[in-house]
């Protein structure tokens, strides 16, 4: 005779199974029961009785459905009666929904037009809207600190101070995105971390380093399509970075700033700054650098053949260097196709790629660039 054990019950072959609480019971009646009562479940409206109507697939839970997704059934979960989603992946785009600074219709209003006066911050939490928040005035722009995350200004003009202590993203949405600090303090004030600024004028700021950008200690700045404009401060009008930032800026403008000290454009202490397609322009220093002040920096000007008038240019100063002023124990200079340095010793600029490394020079020494480069004291 051949046993086999299950679950503390003894079956033998042939035999019918035993239950251990029945002493030899058949325990498939109550598997066949439930197979019975699978079987009869209803699979069809007809079946359960219910009305069908018309519903719209809710992917996003917002309670609105998608227009293009429809079936006549039975009231299931993930689908439902109003239709008019117009992004049924964004739980925050539904009909009725609160606009935010995107550059779409979160109501999916056909009639919208622009997020004109909209300011939105977001974060891990999801997005704020700020715009009452950041409703500043001239002479009393609104202040508002941030930690990480993403701050999209639409079209208009934002009287503000804005600070931010650990990397973010700032960003223009539209046309004629103006930050303006009224005159009572930097525009922008961005310590440790990495940033990303885009499509803004930054103007009117004022402090004591860098009236319209100033950068604390942040690792890595990314500045496109910037126009930087009639800011003032002690040192770097428009910019002031040092050491460990590594800036790159791109198309963009930097022009009508002005600097009680040195830097009247930008004042780079420590660090690496490289402007590409971008212009320094009708700045003023009442000290040194009208355009640019680089003290132990690295310093790259990369243009383009096809664009005239950019690079380093028709810069002022009080004391020396109109354009670009070299200070300190080290830097290094490189340029491409870019009109830097252009002073009364070097009349030609940089027009080739050439590079200083490690030149020491004293306090008063000049340096002069032509074609092939640059020539120290």
């Amino acid at each position: 005779m051949t046993l086999f054990f299950m679950l503390g019950c003894t079956f033998v072959l042939d035999d019918q199974p035993c239950s251990p609480d029945t002493g030899g019971t058949d325990t498939n009646t109550g598997i066949d029961s439930a197979d019975t009562a699978l079987d009869s479940a209803p699979d069809t409206a007809e079946d359960s009785g219910c009305e069908t109507s018309a519903l719209f697939r809710d992917v996003d839970g917002d309670g609105f459905g998608d227009p293009e997704l429809s079936e006549d059934r039975c009231p299931t979960e993930g689908w439902v009666a109003e239709a008019g989603d117009c992004n049924d992946a964004d739980a925050d785009v539904h009909p009725g929904a609160r606009e935010r600074c995107n550059g779409t219709s979160d109501a999916c209003d056909a009639a919208w037009a622009n997020d004109d006066g909209l300011a939105t911050f977001t974060d891990a939490l999801g997005a704020i809207d700020l715009t009452a928040e950041l409703a500043g005035i001239d002479g009393a722009p609104a202040f508002a600190a941030f930690g990480v995350g993403s701050l999209a200004l639409c079209t208009g003009t934002w009287f503000v101070n804005l600070s931010f202590t650990a990397g973010g993203v700032v960003s223009g949405v539209g046309d004629g995105v103006v930050l303006d600090g009224g005159g009572a303090g930097s525009v922008l004030d961005l310590g440790a971390g990495d940033y990303d600024l885009s499509g803004l004028t930054v103007r009117n700021g004022a402090g004591s380093a860098g009236g319209g950008i100033s950068v604390n200690g942040a690792d890595n700045l990314s500045i496109t399509g910037l126009v930087v404009e009639a800011n003032t401060a002690a040192i770097g009008g428009g910019l002031s970075m040092g050491t460990p930032t590594v800036a790159t800026i791109v198309d963009s403008t930097f022009s009508g700033n002005a600097a009680t000290g040195d830097g009247g454009g930008v004042a780079v202490s420590g660090g690496s700054l490289l402007l590409r397609s971008s212009t320094v322009s009708a700045n003023h220093a009442t000290g040194q650098g009208g355009g640019i002040y680089a003290e132990d920096a690295a310093l790259t000007c990369i243009g383009d053949g096809a664009v005239e008038g950019l690079g380093v240019l028709e810069n002022a100063s009080d004391a020396k260097e109109n354009e670009v002023r070299l200070a300190g124990r080290s830097f290094t200079l490189l340029a491409e196709s870019c009109d830097l340095a252009r002073t009364a010793s070097s009349p030609l600029g940089i027009v080739s790629v050439e590079a200083v490394s490690d030149f020491a020079y004293g306090p008063d020494a000049t340096f002069s660039c032509d074609s092939t480069g640059c020539v120290g004291p």
